[in-house]
């Protein structure tokens, strides 16, 4: 032992060890330090801007030609010293509010006449130019090529020219260090989309796969080109909005002004070619290819579905404009204009967002957990080449300055390196690129050096203890109960006890992957989502409560009570009279359960464990398709006021939990229920989702995130609960199943006919062979598979982006 600890003897005054230490754990660490983010954020030196009227900042000004200005009042009213500079907002977009981010100055329009001065324009050079234009496309349409925009493919030949004066200002070698380091912006695809949206001789020649297909493989040309005749700048590519969803085409659709679902296919048919077409190029170009693709459509269907959490009040409307939601007109200078212009998401009809909706939309993606953004997220894509650059450097000055520290510090910059190339394997190219002569220290380990290597690893260890599972698995298991309430996604088997329901599944092949491959009443090929979030904590699978004696009954009291019943609902409805137990129902199962453990435990130490326990309730989904498919129902309220009923029935159901003590609640919003495969069977040849029923779904979820939110301000500190936005969840999967490990997110594993969903999960339906890649296990409910990626999801470290207001650490915690 004390061999071991001479070993370790660190020089007396070595201030250049200790600095070398310290910084190293300060990278190992900078996702998390908002300094070193700052700095990483700052090591960006150039913003380099193409698009269109998204990001345009002014170079429409200067066609002759062009009609597509916004060189006029209101336009511009926000803005520093209140000047119309050819935005199409009321103040900056997102391209300045990115700029902002990383502490440049806006990027100036190509077009400018100040660029013509050689300094000015060298200047703008080096920190960025804006080359986006208002009515550009991928395409170089007939209305570009007459004067009207600056198609992309100009836009690349207008950057070749200020590469030039990059490379004459800086040098060759310089000018390609800088570009390494810079970001490039692409914002465009919208108006090649609405094209073909408006153009019924486009739709004639081809179908809509084959000409988003053209469109993105023009983008693919175009992005080689900029990546061969520029080097490897850090690229982020946005995806397109949801196109049916502006103003423009809610006005148009009738009283309700829905978004135009068509509209919104098209739009999400290019995004997913466009991914599909990234990862390809990427696949070609290797390391010479950094980037990442930025969901917009999901980003602004987050804030649409939920205006209030991103402080916005209108979501629907142009500020700008006349008419119906301001959108029978453009935002003229005789144009109604709102007051509050921090309120509206959508400044004028044609989509483009205020001021405020441009910056949340920038927040959005520069948020630790963006959920938008991937492969990288924005902090991986920026700060990678400042975290290589700072350790390398480290290493240089360790190694010059002492021969104690070189070997200390090789460990050190293996490490960090292997973490950081996990994320981004182009890393090395960077190193050599800025100098290659570091290349050498991470080939350069002590042959021995065992006891050194223990400590450092073990206080890495430490440090990152917040990924270390056996301290989350100590968290977890301080959860001495799960008590389950709700309907068919949860149900273990409560309806096998309720001879008159037909609404059973104690039949294979349901059942089939279950242990013991048993049909147990749950409507899954296996476990569900509330049997794996029991496993989660390490507690057994709780059982259905009408499967229990006395003596069970006091034993499971303990771990945890399942009362679910396929078909329940908040409202006690009257088809399901005798076939089902509703949720008041279930909620009187749980005061016999609670009587069991105040007997078990005494009334303190019973209250203490319901306090620490944690209660899921996965119940509405059957309440709003009754609404949905009930023309009675609608006739007598519209959807809010009959999505409200359901939310203050269940606020009263929930204060009587809250009467039995202060268990932890986690309470699961309702899914897009137009996306299941029987809603897509009815829907089309193209099987798309019904949006009335995903309408309706969002509806609710709306009502219930702000009746939580009432009911927490009533009762304080008494109430500990989250909200998982389940709808949030099974989209973002359906919008990238193979991220999940999906295969097909749209058919029934197990039923008969198109999609499998012509007919339930019967003992001779057909069901897939690999249960694994299939999302839905029959017409309604998920696979194993699905529930587990569902729960998995509740359970990750940034599980905030579907939980709130606490993340599911935080409502397990102690």
């Amino acid at each position: 032992m004390s061999q071991h600890v001479d070993d370790l003897k660190m020089p007396a005054n070595d201030t250049t060890f200790l600095t070398v230490f310290f910084l190293f754990l300060g990278l190992l660490r900078f996702d998390s330090i908002p300094g070193l983010e700052a700095a990483a954020l700052s090591s960006i030196p150039g913003l380099y801007v193409f698009g269109d009227s998204l990001v345009d900042a002014g170079n429409n000004n200067y066609l002759p030609l062009s009609l597509r200005k916004a060189i006029y009042l209101p336009n511009g009213i926000d803005f520093p010293s209140y000047i119309p500079t050819g935005r199409f907002c009321n103040g900056k977009n997102a391209a300045d509010a990115m700029a902002e981010k990383f502490g440049l100055p806006l990027p100036p329009p190509y077009l400018s006449p100040r660029l013509l001065n050689q300094n000015a324009r060298e200047a703008a050079a080096v920190t960025g130019v804006n080359f986006a234009s208002a009515g550009a496309g991928i395409f170089n349409s007939d209305d570009q090529t007459t004067g009207q925009a600056i198609p992309l493919s100009q836009q690349l030949e207008f950057w070749l020219s200020i590469h030039q004066n990059l490379r004459r200002k800086l040098g060759a070698s310089e000018a390609n260090i800088h570009i390494s380091k810079s970001l490039f912006v692409i914002v465009i695809g919208s108006n090649d989309v609405l094209d073909y949206f408006g153009s019924p001789e486009l739709q004639e020649e081809s179908d809509p796969e084959e000409y988003m297909q053209s469109i993105a493989s023009k983008l693919k040309e175009q992005l080689k080109k900029l990546i061969h005749e520029t080097g490897t700048p850090r690229l982020l590519i946005f995806g397109v909005g949801p196109l049916g969803c502006i103003p423009l085409q809610r006005e148009k659709n009738s009283k309700m002004h829905e978004c135009d679902e068509e509209a919104n296919m098209f739009a999400s048919l290019y995004n997913k070619t466009l991914i599909k077409m990234l990862q390809e190029l990427k696949q070609e170009l290797q390391s010479s290819m950094t980037y990442s693709y930025f969901d917009l459509f999901k980003s602004i269907h987050d804030i649409n579905s939920n205006p209030a959490r991103y402080g916005l009040a209108d979501v629907t409307s142009a500020c700008c404009g006349l008419g119906r939601l301001n959108a029978d007109l453009p935002c003229f200078p005789f144009a109604s204009l709102c007051s509050d212009r921090t309120k509206y998401l959508f400044w004028d009809f044609y989509g483009h967002p205020t001021e405020a909706g441009a910056r949340v939309i920038v927040d959005n993606m520069f948020a630790d957990d963006s959920q938008y953004m991937f492969p990288l997220n924005l902090s991986q894509l920026v700060t990678v080449f400042f975290v290589l650059n700072g350790v390398c450097t480290v290493v240089e000055m360790a190694v010059k300055k002492t021969k104690f520290v070189k070997p200390v510090v090789s460990w050190m910059l293996t490490m960090a390196f292997l973490v950081v190339t996990s994320a981004k394997p182009s890393c090395a190219s960077i190193l050599k690129l800025q100098n290659p002569r570091r290349l050498k220290y991470i080939r350069k380990m002590p042959a021995n050096n065992t006891p050194f290597l223990t400590v450092l690893f073990l206080f890495l260890g430490l440090l990152r203890f917040d990924s270390i599972h056996g301290l989350k698995a100590a968290t977890l298991a301080s959860i001495p109960g799960v008590y389950v309430f709700g309907d068919s996604l949860v149900d273990a088997g409560n309806n096998n006890y309720i001879p008159v329901t037909i609404f059973k599944a104690n039949f294979l092949p349901n059942g089939v992957d279950f242990p013991g491959n048993k049909a147990n009443g749950r409507f899954c090929n296996g476990k569900n989502a509330a049997d794996i979030i029991a496993e989660k904590f390490g507690l057994p699978l709780p059982p259905p409560y009408l499967s229990l004696n006395r003596n069970a009954s006091e034993t499971a009291a303990m771990t945890g009570v399942n009362f679910a019943s396929a078909g329940a609902g908040i409202l006690n409805s009257n088809d399901t009279a005798g076939q089902v137990i509703p949720l008041s129902q279930q909620l009187s199962y749980w005061l016999s359960i609670q009587q069991n453990l105040t007997i078990k435990l005494g009334p303190s130490e019973a209250k203490v464990h319901i306090s620490k326990s944690l209660f899921v309730i996965i119940i509405g989904s059957n309440d709003i398709l009754g609404y949905f498919g009930s023309p009675e129902l609608r006739k007598e309220s519209n959807p809010q006021q009959y999505m409200q009923s359901i939310a203050d029935k269940f606020k009263e159901q929930l204060k009587t939990i809250h009467e039995t003590g202060t268990p932890r609640l986690l309470i699961v919003g309702v899914a897009p229920l137009g996306c299941t495969p029987q809603k897509r069977e009815k829907n089309s040849t193209m099987h798309e989702c019904n949006e009335e029923a995903n309408m309706f779904a969002s509806l609710y979820n709306e009502a219930l995130v702000k009746m939580l939110q009432e009911l927490k301000q009533e009762l304080q500190s008494s109430m500990t609960y989250s909200y998982f936005d389940l709808f949030k969840s099974i989209n973002d999967i359906h919008s990238n199943p193979a991220r999940y490990g999906f295969a097909d997110v749209k058919s029934a594993c197990c039923g008969f006919g198109t999609l499998n969903a012509d007919l339930p999960c019967y003992p001779s339906a057909m069901f897939c062979s690999d249960r694994t890649k299939n999302f839905f296990w029959d017409f309604l409910h998920p696979t194993e598979a699905g529930a587990r990626v569902i729960v998995d999801l509740m359970f990750a470290d940034d599980s905030q982006r579907y939980m709130f207001p606490l993340s599911f650490s935080q409502l397990v915690s102690p």
